[in-house]
């Protein structure tokens, strides 16, 4: 294998990694988060929810960008994409609503990954 082939294979399976550990660590630690964040369970599944609910209503839009466009020029687009919207959650009161806008940017370009 190739010095380009084996950099390919690296930076895809570190992209797959990063959207599904943000995708599942904020259910699988928000348990002992609620405490911390003085937050209901209401609240919490209001911001885990967003991203679902992005990451549903834009898969056709991400697909058809795919289709359209290189798919490589949408996964190196969304990836650095993705990642700012879940480190913008840190700026958010949990009261004022914008974690959950922050971790719904994040999930509106996470089809990107599911594509084959």
């Amino acid at each position: 294998m190739g010095n380009r082939a084996m950099a390919v294979f690296i930076a895809c399976f570190f992209t797959v990694l990063a959207a599904y550990s943000i995708r599942y660590s904020y259910g699988t630690l928000m348990p002992e988060m609620l405490p911390d964040l003085d937050i209901t369970k209401a609240q919490a599944g209001s911001i885990y929810a967003s991203y679902f609910f992005a990451y549903t209503l834009f898969s056709p839009i991400i697909g058809r960008l795919a289709d359209r466009y290189s798919i490589r020029l949408i996964i190196s687009f969304f990836d650095g994409h993705h990642g700012l919207g879940t480190f913008l959650m840190q700026y958010g009161r949990p009261c004022s609503g914008r974690p959950a806008f922050f971790f719904g940017l994040s999930g509106w370009d996470a089809p990107r990954v599911g594509r084959p």
